[in-house]
């Protein structure tokens, strides 16, 4: 690996550390004021985002100036400290949002639909940049599937969004982080048992 490579991966991922943090501070303020406990799941699902890709370009970082073959393992390292924290948080979501089915609470869609518009804009900017990367190793296939669950989860969160403006049916809210959370569990526990294995052969 060429140390241009090296040095355009690392200003890749601090440049997502920066944007992420500040996107996290807007999101969490948005679903606090809108009352959403999708979005706000989302915000503490970005902040996430932040930690592990702040651990990822340290990683990056050390192992360029030491080149190492423990360093390539301590990447290995935050990938599974990475989908370990996916995995934790979503059980958490899914047991916050169950709670909130049987009685849900009103819930200030139009700002949920403009943090939508939003978060589909700045996950898909996020998304494609780790998806031109140069190289992907484990660490930087695990940070394209949380852009990508991102998207995903950001397309849910504005339909369900609309239909909450248009029917009143605030349950929806908590049935999405629900069903986000569930395809994320599945997901990061897959990539849990993978980089798992590779620390242990």
């Amino acid at each position: 690996m060429s140390s241009h490579e090296s040095n355009h991966e690392e200003k890749v991922l601090l440049s997502g550390v920066v944007v992420n943090f500040v996107f996290f501070l807007v999101e969490l303020a948005g679903g606090l004021l809108s009352n959403s406990i999708a979005v706000i799941s989302d915000a503490l699902h970005d902040f996430t985002d932040v930690i592990s890709l702040f651990f990822s370009w340290w990683v990056e970082r050390i192992a360029r100036q030491h080149r190492h073959p423990r360093f390539e393992r301590l990447k290995v390292a935050v990938a599974f400290a990475n989908a370990l924290a996916l995995v934790i948080g979503s059980l958490y979501l899914i047991y916050e949002a169950v709670g909130r089915i049987s009685s849900p609470e009103p819930v200030e869609s139009r700002l949920v639909i403009a943090l939508g518009v939003i978060g589909i804009s700045f996950n898909s900017f996020i998304f494609y940049k780790l998806l031109k990367s140069e190289r992907k190793n484990i660490n930087i296939k695990v940070l394209i599937l949380h852009y990508a669950q991102d998207v995903l989860g950001w397309v849910t969160i504005l339909g369900g969004a609309v239909v909450m403006y248009f029917t009143g049916f605030f349950w929806i809210d908590s049935a999405i982080t629900v069903l986000y959370s569930v395809i994320i569990l599945v997901i990061s526990l897959r990539f849990l048992w993978q980089s798992g294995k590779m620390l242990a052969g």
